[in-house]
Order: structure tokens, then C-alpha cells, then sequence
């Protein structure tokens, strides 16, 4: 988790002292760059300058004490007196920093604040917006997180956002569907329908997502990266997401018949197949336009 650490301790004066403008906080934070400052960066006395604020003592400083430290620190901000926006401001600022070290620990400490928050008349959301480079430039980290499905109310609006974040590179998304319950998974693919990905691509990391034959099928219908065709050449393919992904582009071409041909058709369904060829014919016709 080096990505921030240098960062972090060049400008960590500036952005602790001059933004959050509040010593006792820095004293605080002092902490989080060199915690063998000790009790005397809790009182505020420590000065954020000298050997805390050089890039190698960051980089030497336990990770735990980091962590404590910037619990610590959102403990502070929630005794010292300010007004309702003032605190959210703060809030934000030291859990953008926060994440950068360790973000399963902002994550939770945002997640726990959200009760209050709603009750204050400020949305929970106004937290979690500052997640978003996080969640688009470690992504997996963040899902790894997310994953464990213990955020509360908050888990759904988390991982959203997670998703939102990658509405452009759906490809990742489609490889945690499987992890994914089924109103995340509708969410999942509400956003790769819409994302600018090219279909083919998508179809591609569908089928080799390893989901089940079902699921495929109607995330290929989601996703909209079927191709309709009149070929029954799947009938003769092997089990397997190509010979679903075939069935399911010759269900979308059954799905425009008339009722005659559509009759005729079904014929020629396979037995084993036609219990499923009927849900995904109904399905289509569902949720067509």
C-alpha cells in the first residue's frame, strides 16, 4: 500500500494544518506520519514538521499504528465543536487521507457514521464520494472489501458506487458476478448495459466468467450482446457457454416469429432443451421494449 505513503508525508502539513484548520486534529494526525511522537502529538503539542513529516518515516511506520492513528483522529473529530458542516468537511478530508493507508478501516468508520448522519440531515452519501478514485484505481482491493457483506444498510450504496466507478471497464464487474447476489447482479449488469464497451467484448467475459447456464443466458440478454440467428448448429454442440450463448441467440431470433412459425419451430427444440428455450422465450418477450 505504498501508493499514497510518499504523498501523503510531503504534503501532509499543508493539507492536515492548512485544510483541516484545526490543531488539535494535527497534533492528532502527527501521530499517523510518526506515532512514536506519542501523547504529546495527542495534545496537539507535535508539530507536523522535521523527521514525521519525511517520506522514509512514513514508510517505516507500522501499518497498526497508522490505523489507530487515524481512528484515533475520527474520534477527535467527533468531540471537537463545528458546526454540522464544518465536521462533514473535516470527515471527508481525513477519510481521503485515511484511505490511501487503509481502506477497509475508512470504509467502516464512514459505514458507522451514516446513522448519525441521516439523523443530522446529512446524507450518508456525501461520505462515500470520497471512495470513488479509490474504488476506480484498486478496484479489486475494493471489492475484496465490499465482498464481505458487512456494511449494513450502507453495503448496497457502497458497492453501487464500486460499480459506477467501473461502468467503463465492465470487464471487472463481469468477474465478481458469480460472488455477486441477485440484486447486485442486477444492478451489475444495469451498469454494463449501459457502459461503452464494445458487446462483443462483453459477451466474450460473459462466457468465460464460469457462471451458470441460466445466468448466461440472461446476462447475455441484459447486456444486450446477443447476435440473433436461425442456426440450430447448438443443438449438436457439447454442454458449455458456447453451445448456451448460441441457444440463447437462437431463442432471440424465435423470440420476433409469428405464432405459426414460432410453432414450427419449436419442433425442433431438443427435449432437454425446451424447458429452458420456453423461460428465456418469455424472458425476452418480458423485457423487451
Amino acid at each position: 500500500m505504498k501508493r499514497s505513503l510518499l504523498k501523503i508525508a510531503t504534503h501532509a502539513t499543508a493539507l492536515l494544518v492548512g485544510a483541516l484548520l484545526a490543531p488539535t486534529l494535527a497534533g492528532v494526525m502527527a501521530i499517523i506520519i510518526h506515532p512514536s511522537t506519542g501523547s504529546t502529538a495527542a495534545t496537539g503539542a507535535a508539530p507536523l514538521t522535521g523527521p514525521s513529516s519525511t517520506a522514509d518515516a512514513a514508510l517505516s511506520t507500522p501499518r497498526t499504528s497508522r490505523s489507530e492513528a487515524f481512528r484515533q483522529a475520527w474520534r477527535e473529530l467527533s468531540l471537537r465543536p463545528a458546526t454540522r458542516d464544518a465536521r462533514l468537511d473535516n470527515q471527508r478530508k481525513l477519510l481521503k487521507l485515511w484511505a490511501g493507508f487503509d481502506l477497509d478501516g475508512a470504509l467502516r468508520a464512514a459505514a458507522e457514521e451514516g446513522g448519525s448522519l441521516w439523523f443530522e440531515g446529512n446524507n450518508v452519501a456525501q461520505l462515500f464520494e470520497v471512495f470513488a478514485d479509490d474504488f476506480s484505481q484498486h478496484p479489486e482491493e475494493a471489492w475484496r472489501i465490499l465482498a464481505r457483506n458487512d456494511f449494513g444498510l450502507d453495503q448496497c450504496q457502497l458497492q453501487c458506487r464500486w460499480l459506477e466507478q467501473l461502468h467503463d471497464r465492465p470487464g471487472i464487474i463481469i468477474s465478481h458476478l458469480g460472488e455477486m447476489n441477485s440484486f447486485q447482479q442486477a444492478e451489475a449488469m444495469s451498469v454494463i448495459r449501459n457502459s461503452s464497451a464494445n458487446p462483443a467484448e462483453i459477451r466474450t467475459a460473459l462466457m468465460k466468467s464460469g457462471i451458470g447456464e441460466s445466468q448466461l443466458a440472461d446476462f447475455l440478454l441484459s447486456s444486450r450482446s446477443l447476435t440473433p440467428g436461425d442456426s440450430m448448429d447448438w443443438a449438436a454442440q457439447p454442454a458449455g457457454p458456447e453451445r448456451t450463448a448460441a441457444r440463447a441467440d437462437w431463442v432471440a431470433h424465435l423470440a420476433t416469429l409469428d405464432p405459426a412459425a414460432y410453432a414450427a419451430a419449436w419442433e425442433t427444440v431438443p427435449a432437454a432443451d425446451r424447458a429452458e428455450v420456453a423461460r428465456l422465450t418469455v424472458k425476452m418477450l418480458h423485457d423487451s421494449p
